[in-house]
């Protein structure tokens, strides 16, 4: 048996010149390492769009239109709603539109569905959001996935769903949160070893395996949680939110540039 057929399946051969080969591992459901620098190890695995179950997706997302503060969408069939007051927010690196709440207690900023039906769990999606953390991060609660219903209201809701959450009444430590529930009550929660930092842009991902066995979580394309427990009712029809809600009578800020979303087309 040659070094190359005694390879374990999805082994990526390397040549190191003069005939040898070395093996890169591939990452779970279809994950590509790639080289990083800035890695100790000196690699990273990066989910989609390199992932092989790319060829049987349909995609939507909704967007910044660039030095606006209005949205341009595609295959989203309504609009999101909006909620607070919105302004460009141009970084040296990059553009948002910042959305800041009332100075209400309960009030929210940020994108909501209009429709909550744009996905099932069973279509296994994958859900991210180009976004950045306002200031204050008192006295505030952050909601980013996929879910039933708003979940704003609560800091553990009911509901099938997933994605991140920040919560000060509840969360005692400035880490985000990642979370699942399949509508029966209390859903799983990690705390993740990510800080959520004021005046901080992150890049978010919520992403389905497709044995629908678990949901892996990134952070700025770092995996932080795996979730195989509490996952949504299958069936159950998911829309996106990507709010802040003030929990005193000072206005929060969340800044919003994409969301984007895939789920399987067969």
């Amino acid at each position: 048996m040659s070094f190359l057929e005694s390879q374990s399946k999805g082994s990526i051969p390397v040549g190191r010149g003069s005939g040898s080969f070395g093996i890169l591992p591939v990452g779970t459901d279809g994950q590509v390492s790639v080289s990083d620098a800035n890695d100790p190890l000196g690699l990273k695995y990066v989910p989609y769009p390199f992932s092989r179950w790319a060829v049987k997706r349909r995609w939507w997302q909704i967007q910044q239109n660039g030095g606006l503060t209005t949205l341009n969408q595609a295959g989203f069939t309504t609009a999101p709603t909006l909620t607070g007051t919105a302004a460009l927010l141009s970084l040296t690196t990059a553009q948002f539109i910042q959305y800041t709440s009332g100075i209400v207690i309960n009030n929210d900023a940020g994108w909501l569905s209009t429709a909550f039906s744009q996905t099932q769990f069973n279509f296994r999606p994958m859900w991210s959001c180009s976004m950045r953390v306002g200031t204050p991060i008192t006295l505030c609660r952050y909601w980013l996935g996929m879910f039933a219903s708003t979940p704003m209201a609560a800091t553990d809701p009911a509901i099938s769903g997933f994605g991140f959450r920040y919560s000060t009444d509840v969360d005692g430590t400035a880490f985000w949160r990642t979370w699942s529930n399949d509508g029966a009550g209390g859903g799983t929660v990690t705390v993740t070893t990510v800080a959520l930092v004021a005046n901080t842009v992150y890049n978010l991902v919520a992403e389905v395996a497709q044995d629908g066995l678990s949901i892996a979580f990134y952070i700025n394309d770092v995996l932080v949680a795996t979730h195989t427990t509490n996952l949504p009712v299958g069936a159950t029809p998911l829309g996106h939110v990507e709010e802040v809600r003030t929990l005193d009578v000072t206005a929060k800020l969340i800044s919003i540039s994409k969301v984007y979303v895939s789920q399987n087309a067969v």
